[in-house]
């Protein structure tokens, strides 16, 4: 079972920044997972809320303010004691794994109906990189995955939901997609099992507890992600 670093290593560094990323590496996280936005003035970056009122205290929104401006702000004050972190651009944060094996799930927070041809905009990004076999395309917004899927993405497009479904397999072959991310309390042994003997791999979301972990270590999914990826290594006693 793989470890992803979900936002980095944002347990104990500010989310979604090149240092939580550093660090996630550091921790030896297996993958990462992170969460894709666009500025007015046509920039990838990496942010989970569509404005900067959380991370740093103004209610900027992404996609009606260019990148010089919101790049000006501390996205790791509200954290703790940090050196600045600044939005970090799809191609920094590409850069920081690009010597790396680490599986990438790349979330597209939303798709064409706010970010007009972002999905396009995404795989030319990711076209120019090695082994595209690692990376991972997910969303909540299913309209992004198809639009994806129609395009021809070469990459495994991963279905995210909260909410608990009934054979959820039917809904991930019928749209040609490959994998399934569920909050993981949506999770029983009867659906893993189904998922598993078609083929379909299960990257389930937020786990930071040791208990949860082992649980779902012993289904025997293919990952969990989650804010602790250093001290589930420890607990799952993984290498």
């Amino acid at each position: 079972m793989k470890i992803f670093a979900h936002r980095g290593a944002s347990g104990n560094y500010p989310e979604n920044t090149l240092l939580a990323f550093e660090k996630a590496i550091e921790e030896g996280a297996d993958g990462v997972e992170f969460d894709l936005h666009r500025t007015s003035d046509g920039i990838l970056v990496v942010h989970h809320d569509f404005d900067l009122t959380r991370t740093a205290g103004v209610p900027l929104v992404i996609a009606e303010t260019d990148y010089a401006t919101l790049a000006q702000y501390d996205l790791g004050a509200w954290k703790g004691d940090f050196p600045k972190q600044t939005l970090p651009t799809l191609d920094e944060v590409l850069a920081v794994f690009r010597h790396t094996n680490l599986m990438i799930n790349i979330e597209l927070k939303a798709g064409s109906d706010l970010y007009p041809g972002i999905e396009a905009e995404l795989l030319k990004v990711l076209k120019l990189e090695s082994n595209p076999d690692r990376f991972v395309l997910s969303s909540f917004d299913h309209p992004a995955l198809m639009t994806l899927r129609a395009l021809g993405s070469p990459h495994p497009l991963g279905v995210l939901t909260e909410a608990r479904w009934i054979a959820p397999w039917v809904y991930v072959e019928t749209h040609d997609f490959q994998t399934y991310h569920p909050n993981y309390r949506t999770l029983d042994k009867e659906t893993v099992k189904e998922l598993k003997t078609r083929g379909i791999p299960i990257y389930t979301y937020t786990v930071n507890s040791a208990r949860a972990a082992k649980r779902l270590e012993g289904l025997c999914i293919a990952g969990i992600i989650t804010n602790k990826p250093a001290e589930l290594r420890k607990q799952l006693n993984h290498k």
